[in-house]
């Protein structure tokens, strides 16, 4: 689910899409970070939300949440 939203944040073309991409992956990563017990599985999805997150921030802030609850 994170690498399809990584397509689709592709194609945003505003700040307000970037921001509603975010927020999904966010949501998809918490629930990953709770259902995903394996540590080598765990670091790919916290690393491809990561990626994720670098190039889907919101145009012209150059940041964007971190995942709450997740682990670092």
């Amino acid at each position: 689910m994170i690498d399809a939203l990584a397509t689709i944040g592709d194609e945003t073309n505003s700040s307000d899409q970037s921001r509603v991409l975010l927020c999904q992956a966010e949501a998809i990563f918490r629930s990953a970070d709770k259902s995903v017990s394996d540590p080598n599985d765990r670091d790919d999805m916290q690393a491809r939300y990561r990626r994720l997150i670098r190039t889907a921030s919101p145009i012209g802030t150059g940041s964007s949440p971190a995942p709450s609850g997740g682990t670092t």
